[in-house]
């Protein structure tokens, strides 16, 4: 094999040579840029859906600052808002939590009431941050989107 590779012309040998670092280094290149391409579009879709969903949601919560619940009014225009307009169309799945990791309002009227580990994600947002992942569903809180989904944009 060195033989071979000896007797071609110094052009070629440099060619040989360098092809392996060049697709190696396409490659480690293409997948940062992807990874930031990535990163980039959910933050920037986290910033607008955190806005937008903020300006519909909000009315309706308002009232958890002095309760620690939500009524069957709030509930029932929450449904309504989350089934009947152009926003639920866009939202796959949409829960409110207390501070405790409890689940006070969702789209899957099964998981309201339960508790789940405050993540790190939650943890943001309940500091009052926006955070945005690529969610991969293992969670216990997203059993029903993990039936029809194997991942999805988490706000």
């Amino acid at each position: 094999m060195i033989v071979a590779f000896t007797r071609l012309s110094l052009s070629r040998q440099f060619l040989v040579a360098s092809f392996p670092i060049l697709l190696v280094g396409m490659l480690a290149i293409g997948a940062w840029v992807g990874q930031t391409i990535e990163h980039g579009v959910v933050n920037r879709m986290a910033g607008v859906t955190s806005l937008y969903v903020d300006s519909f949601v909000a009315p309706h919560l308002q009232h958890l600052l002095d309760t620690d619940g939500l009524d069957a009014t709030h509930r029932t225009a929450l449904d309504a808002l989350l089934t009947e307009t152009p926003l639920g169309q866009r939202i796959v799945a949409f829960k409110v939590w207390d501070r405790t990791g409890r689940i006070l309002y969702s789209t899957d009227a099964a998981m309201i009431g339960r508790t789940f580990p405050i993540g790190e994600g939650l943890a943001e947002a309940l500091a009052g941050s926006v955070h945005a992942e690529i969610s991969d569903l293992s969670e216990g809180e997203n059993e029903l989107e993990s039936r029809k989904w194997s991942r999805l944009i988490e706000t």
